[in-house]
């Protein structure tokens, strides 16, 4: 397991009334998970007989609850991605309903061990809801409303980090891309010359001035337009300045504040004076300055940009129903709604609206609430798409023309963005912009990519190889017992004469590519020096030697994976060492080289040292 895990105990009565196929049918309906791709991992290496050691039907109920209980955790932003590992389970009554279980549960920082029996306990009493339901999950609205409301929601406020970071962290997990929580929802992909710092989408090797300029929104346009990138034209307005008509760009215009974001404050298709004034006022509420745009025609496309690529290109429709030729508008959007809501609140997409905003834009097409859309035809209940609205998003990746190819990955260049958002308005992104009046309209810093659409995922996954084209790792040589450390400080030189800049921690501290000792600040324990070092830029090779120091035993290793292990057959370990291996004191080589390999990538290579 590559997470830090911690063993739990489980007892549980299983719902008298449990049906696997009821809750697999509502799982997949309002969790969006299936059972046939989760199975527990199991410490008695060839897994547990089922049959052996409990009743089949106490078995498919922990499964059950355990992909549940990981679902539920994830939606809150605890990055629990291992699957969880199952080390005893067993009927402890006469029936078949009773049963007590071992369980080893990833350790999250900030996440209390008590949270985690909460949460197995409320993913318990919500099975227990779906299993009474006999299959008619509408019963479930208020169960499901009280648990966002009572612990979603609450949880959600106390847990760092934003829409993106659960993504970007699973795709790390299933990428074999090492990653630890750095506090405040940032967290280290990689290890020392190849790690980044994450928040979000972003990284550390992101522009710290880019970032700014990208948040102010006429900033940002006017940077663009000094590096001869087509932007609107516009000008900015406040209660201090109010902008002489003379000088406004040409209607119709757009009205936004300038530091806010996902759409919040925006009007557009303003004509005329009375209805431009009002915009105005609605953005002054939300920022003190407003730009006011001319209206380019055309669609918004989003252009994820990553390291210099076209990652993806959605074309980003307004939140829309599509007719079919019978139901009204009105229907299409209870039916819409109704689909929504048969998910737990927390994984809902924006719900379909007929509010003002909807009916000007009904009215704009000549249609009502009551029309009966022809099959196909789109309906448009907002003017644009926003991460606030939501959106009906197309992807048109192969569409782009080289020449906004090359425009959409400049303006990254010049924000000094690894990873950016390039929203370019365009009436065909097949055309080059400068043949059809196309322009940028904005640079979004720490973009949100999310996992809910297949391109989506693909996008992330896209990212982290681009960024981590090793999975970010760096050769991990541990060395364990006093007659492994001449090899050790052998191998270390041989590095040292390749030009390697290899980095060297052993029970008295740690030495750099140049033989100078690094001084790590409330550094006590190899232990706390080893994982100081996955920070530093510098550490190409890592040369652990594992001897007197019992920190590893108190702690875990501090590290996900390693490359090399070199145990000697003839030295007996320490005592503090077993520990951290297993609860026996007394094992042999094989057997801590056998653990110690498990903490190796698939591709490791283990070496013995005789």
């Amino acid at each position: 397991m590559r997470q830090v895990v911690i063993k739990l105990p489980l007892n549980l009565q299983i719902p008298a009334d449990f049906s696997a196929p009821v809750v697999d049918a509502w799982m997949i309906q309002a969790l969006e998970a299936d059972i046939n791709t989760y199975e527990p991992l199991f410490l008695t290496g060839d897994g547990l007989d089922v049959q052996n050691h409990t009743h089949e039907r106490c078995y498919a109920y922990l499964r059950r609850l355990l992909l549940v209980t990981t679902v539920l955790l994830q939606d809150i932003r605890a990055p629990f991605f291992e699957r969880i590992a199952i080390e005893s389970i067993e009927n402890i009554s006469k029936g078949k309903d009773s049963i007590c279980a071992q369980i080893w549960f990833p350790v999250i920082d900030g996440f209390p061990t008590a949270a985690l029996q909460r949460w197995l306990s409320i993913a318990h009493n919500l099975l227990g809801r779906v299993c009474q339901t006999s299959g008619d999950f509408s019963l479930l609205e208020k169960t499901v409303e009280s648990l966002h409301q009572e612990y979603c929601k609450p949880w959600l406020a106390k847990m760092p980090g934003a829409k993106s970071l659960i993504p970007v962290l699973q795709t790390a997990f299933e990428g074999g891309v090492p990653f630890a929580s750095c506090g405040a929802g940032r967290y280290v992909l990689g290890w020392g010359s190849h790690s980044r710092i994450f928040d979000r989408s972003s990284n550390s090797f992101d522009s710290a001035v880019g970032a700014q300029l990208s948040h102010r929104k006429d900033q940002a346009i006017r940077l663009m337009k000094h590096a001869g990138i087509p932007v609107p034209e516009g000008v900015v307005v406040s209660r201090q300045n109010p902008i002489a008509p003379s000088i406004r760009p040409p209607a119709p215009w757009v009205v936004k504040p300038v530091d806010q974001d996902r759409g919040e404050g925006v009007t557009l298709g303003l004509e005329d004076e009375a209805s431009l004034q009002l915009a105005i006022n609605e953005a002054l509420k939300l920022s003190k300055a407003a730009l006011i745009e001319e209206q380019i025609p055309g669609v918004c496309h989003r252009i994820l940009i990553v390291e210099g690529n076209v990652i993806f290109v959605v074309k980003r429709h307004p939140k829309s129903v599509f007719g079919d030729g019978v139901r009204s508008i009105k229907r299409l959007v209870d039916d819409h709604n109704a689909e929504l809501r048969k998910k737990i609140p927390i994984k809902r997409l924006p719900e379909f609206v007929l509010d003002d905003l909807a009916m000007n834009c009904l009215a704009e097409c000549g249609l009502n609430e009551g029309s009966v859309p022809a099959a196909g035809q789109r309906v448009s209940l907002r003017p644009v798409q926003s991460s606030l609205w939501g959106g009906d998003p197309e992807v048109v990746t192969e569409h782009l023309h080289p020449a906004n190819v090359e425009i959409a990955a400049r303006t990254a260049r010049l924000f000094g963005l690894s990873c950016a958002g390039i929203d370019f308005i365009s009436t065909d992104i097949s055309k080059p912009w400068y043949t059809n009046g196309a322009v940028i309209n904005e640079v979004n810093y720490a973009p949100v990519i999310g996992r809910t659409h297949a391109y989506q995922r693909a996008g992330t996954k896209a990212y982290l190889s681009a960024v981590f084209p090793n999975q970010g790792r760096i050769p991990i040589e541990v060395f364990v017992g006093v007659q492994t450390a001449q090899t050790a400080h052998q191998k270390r030189q041989t590095l040292l004469d390749a030009g390697v800049q290899v980095f060297f921690c052993d029970d008295h501290g740690v030495q750099n590519h140049q033989s100078q000792e690094i001084r790590l600040a409330g550094a006590l324990s190899s232990f706390e020096r080893v994982q100081m070092l996955r920070l530093n830029q510098d550490v190409q090779h890592l040369i652990v030697h594992i001897n007197a120091d019992d920190s590893f035993a108190k702690y875990g290793l501090p590290f996900e994976y390693v490359t090399e292990v070199h145990v000697y057959s003839g030295d007996q370990p320490r005592g503090a060492l077993s520990d951290l291996l297993s609860d026996s004191s007394s094992l042999s080589q094989t057997q801590i080289l056998s653990l110690l390999k498990d903490f190796c990538s698939s591709s490791q290579r283990v070496a013995h040292d005789v």
